[in-house]
């Protein structure tokens, strides 16, 4: 598994790069659309600050800097952290894979066995006196939602710009690890993975069948 910081990802000079994301790191975010403050100036009346006179969305950052490895995940909808959906013919719809994705690569490796993979990645953290965490990307909304993101998920919450790529994120680092990139043996990985063309990844039809 290759990794890299996570700053690399925020740092790219290429803004124009599928990897590019100025965000990555986020921290919290105040958007102004939801924002209104009016202050009491007595006799003089009321002063209001919102997003037409000057107020603007904060986003914040931390100086959270991990190794990670970045994965797509195909049975997870959009609809993953949102509220329950039941409509089958939607989360089928929402499972099909967007085409932009085609700017990360031109083949797919599909991991047949993700419980296997994730046990190989931690016997290999372990092996070589890592920490090691893994985790669904959760997406954020910069016009609707409002507040601080909880210190254990920096790192694993982007905005929504980049919710089509349904991140499955795994990160690694020790207090010795410095190297800007990290390639960490799991072995091999044939027998529970498979490699196709980008474009034929996006005409496979992807389906949840009800019982």
């Amino acid at each position: 598994m290759h990794f890299k910081r996570l700053l690399y990802y925020k740092a790219i000079e290429n803004k124009h790069h599928a990897f590019y994301d100025p965000n990555e790191t986020l921290s919290s975010i105040f958007p102004a659309e939801n924002i209104k403050i009016e202050i009491d100036l007595g006799e003089k009346g009321k002063l209001i600050l919102d997003k037409s006179n000057g107020l603007d969305t904060v986003i914040g950052s931390k100086n959270s800097n991990p190794l990670v490895a970045c994965f797509y995940s195909i049975y997870i909808s959009k609809n993953q952290y949102n509220d329950f959906v039941s409509d089958i013919k939607k989360i089928n719809y929402d499972l099909q894979p967007n085409t932009k994705l085609s700017a990360l690569g031109s083949h797919v490796l599909i991991i047949t066995n993700l419980n296997e993979f994730i046990r190989r990645f931690k016997e290999s953290v372990l092996k070589n006196h890592l920490h090691g965490v893994s985790s669904f990307i959760r997406y954020v909304d910069p016009k609707k939602d409002y507040g601080f993101i909880p210190d254990r998920l920096i790192g694993f919450t982007k905005t929504t710009n980049f919710q089509y790529e349904r991140e499955y994120r795994f990160a690694i680092g020790s207090s010795t690890l410095q190297a800007e990139s990290y390639d960490l043996e799991i072995g091999n990985i044939e027998d529970i993975s498979a490699v196709i063309r980008f474009d034929q990844f996006c005409k496979t039809k992807f389906s949840i069948q009800q019982p």
